[in-house]
């Protein structure tokens, strides 16, 4: 019913022992190791089953909208961007069609790290920089998106004219002059 099987089987410092087993077909086993006879059971378990999987997370809910805010002056323009840069969040200004949005300080709208969208209906809405500034500086990540609007008398900086982008900046503009 069994077999014998003879292998050395080398310890550390190279000593070296003939080891005799013998092996049945009842999945037991006898071994003799210079004399001495131990008797081991060997029994064929099968592995545990695998935990259960977790639970799927329900779906995130969908993400709130950006806020919108409808401005009718330059100061509350600028006040919208200057309050939105720096902070990586997403702003919708909307600016009434046909609206003419004059310059009251020459300086530049920054648009750093923040996602800008300025949008108009129909024929859009104007943005005078009267000469004395460019529009806007977009930079660090930040996003400006420009739907229906219209730049004019952007100033004559050395390094752009009406908006500069830079530094991973990015500007869209979508039936905009």
């Amino acid at each position: 019913h069994g077999r014998t099987i003879d292998a050395d089987v080398a310890f550390e410092r190279n000593v070296t022992m003939r080891e005799r087993a013998i092996w049945s077909a009842e999945n037991s086993a006898e071994i003799s190791l210079f004399g001495r006879v131990e008797w081991e059971e060997v029994a064929v378990v099968p592995p545990p089953p695998p935990p259960p999987a977790p639970p799927t997370p329900p779906p995130s809910p969908p993400s709130a909208p950006p806020p919108t805010f409808t401005v009718h002056t330059f100061d509350a323009l600028r006040d919208a961007i200057n309050n939105q840069s720096g902070k990586p969040d997403a702003l919708i200004v909307e600016l009434p069609e046909g609206s003419h949005f004059n310059w009251t300080a020459c300086s530049q709208l920054r648009v750093h790290l923040a996602q800008v969208t300025l949008q108009s209906l129909g024929a859009g809405a104007t943005l005078d920089a009267r000469g004395c500034s460019r529009h806007f500086d977009i930079a660090f990540g930040g996003t400006l998106e420009l739907d229906r609007i219209h730049l004019i008398n952007g100033g004559a900086q050395a390094s752009g004219g009406s908006v500069k982008v830079r530094h991973g900046g990015s500007l869209r503009a979508t039936e905009s002059s």
